[in-house]
Order: structure tokens, then C-alpha cells, then sequence
């Protein structure tokens, strides 16, 4: 017999799973939606365990050319102890600074001891090379040195 509104799902030929498995708010099953975020949360727990910035880095590559006025690493050493010595270019001018540093995963701050904080989007990509990007969207990509 048909609903009041017209033919339920049952009578038309769906399959409708039970309420007690349906996530209220999204439809989706619970089991599923555990099951995804378990396999996505040791994806992430893996590919970062090899994600340690301790080492020296260069510089390999800069698009687009930075600003003549934009401070750009050149080559960096990060401690396991939370520490950094870094070589900057400023046009035609280098310097060195050293302090403290932080990266999330997503992104570094550069704590230097002479200076105010810097902090800048920063990733590992699956080859190994760190991407810093700059205001302006200059992105600096270096390598570890070998």
C-alpha cells in the first residue's frame, strides 16, 4: 500500500540501510567513515615520521625572481636540538643568522637571536625537498646536502 506521500523506497524496489547505521547528519555509514579516517590518520603518522628537517640544506631553485628588497634563504643547518644557522640573500648582500626554529609539518618560524621572528608556509615534498614560499609567492625550493 502506499505512503500517504506517494510509494516508500520499499515498495519501489531501493535498498535503504537501517537508521541505526546512518550518520544523522551526512548519510554516511559510521563503520566506513571510522574506517577512512583510521587509514587517513597512519598515512599521516608514516609520511611524516621521515619528515625531520635536521641537516644542511641548499638552495636549488627560485620562481618567480625575488624582489631586490625580499630576504631569501640560501643555504640553512637545522640542530636536532631546535637550533639553525641560516645564510640569507638580500640582492647582492649575504648574511648569516642563527637562533631557534619550528616547523609544524605546514609551516617553519625561524626564531633568529638578532632579529624579529619570521614564519613562512614551508612543505616536504615526496622527493625530499623542502619548499619555502615568500611573500609575493616566491617559492624557494631547497635540497639536503649529501
Amino acid at each position: 500500500m502506499p505512503g500517504r506521500n506517494g510509494p516508500t523506497g520499499e515498495e519501489l524496489g531501493y535498498y535503504l540501510p537501517r537508521p541505526s547505521t546512518m550518520n544523522d547528519r551526512t548519510g554516511y555509514l559510521h563503520s566506513t567513515t571510522r574506517s577512512l579516517r583510521l587509514i587517513v590518520a597512519t598515512g599521516c603518522l608514516l609520511w611524516c615520521a621521515g619528515c625531520s628537517l635536521t641537516g644542511d640544506w641548499r638552495t636549488v631553485s627560485v620562481a618567480p625572481p625575488p624582489a631586490d628588497d625580499m630576504r631569501v634563504l640560501s643555504a640553512i643547518s637545522f640542530a636536532s636540538d631546535g637550533r639553525y644557522t641560516a645564510t640569507e640573500r638580500r640582492s647582492a648582500e649575504q648574511t648569516t643568522s642563527t637562533g631557534r626554529y619550528n616547523w609544524n609539518g605546514l609551516r617553519l618560524k625561524l626564531m633568529p637571536e638578532n632579529d624579529a621572528p619570521r614564519e613562512y608556509p614551508c612543505t616536504r615534498s615526496m622527493d625530499g625537498n623542502l619548499a619555502v614560499q615568500y611573500p609575493a609567492s616566491v617559492i624557494a625550493t631547497l635540497r639536503a646536502s649529501e
